[in-house]
């Protein structure tokens, strides 16, 4: 099956619009889970490829 410039566009496009809406969803669902919570301390994995959570700090 071929797919046209056109085609590849605007799924790219709706893609995109979905990950960058990802982070928002991430913070309202942890702000929601620790409502004390002013940020989070992410780290990365040995093999860099997976974002692990290290720590939630509050905000003092």
């Amino acid at each position: 099956m071929r797919t046209t410039v056109d085609q590849f566009t605007i799924v790219r496009e709706a893609a995109l619009a979905t990950a960058r809406g990802l982070p928002r969803t991430i913070a309202d669902t942890l702000t929601a889970m620790y409502p004390g919570a002013a940020y989070l301390v992410p780290s990365r994995g040995e093999d860099n490829d997976v974002l692990r959570l290290q720590s939630i700090r509050d905000p003092g």
